[in-house]
């Protein structure tokens, strides 16, 4: 399995992991369509203009992004086997 983890190569063309993404990528594209629709309800609710909107969109984007890899880091070291070196 690390093996298959460790060469994205293989990993695209596994036919399991294929079929993951098939059922993820439209959950995601929902996720982000929900976050993208909430955001604009948001700023009509409160009259914030679309260019102030948009600039701490862009903000919130910017700096959620090393949240989540710092995420995706502890939790993949979390999960990784420390006796294998």
């Amino acid at each position: 399995m690390v093996q298959l983890l460790l060469d994205p190569d293989r990993l695209l063309d596994s036919r399991p992991f294929q079929f993951a993404l098939l059922i993820a990528l439209p959950f995601m594209a929902a996720f982000a369509a929900w976050v993208i629709a909430g955001w604009g309800a948001y700023r009509v609710q409160h009259g914030v203009a679309r260019l102030r909107s948009a600039i701490a969109f862009f903000l919130f984007v910017v700096f959620s992004l090393p949240v989540a890899a710092l995420t995706f880091v502890v939790a993949n070291g979390l999960v990784t086997d420390s006796s294998r070196k």
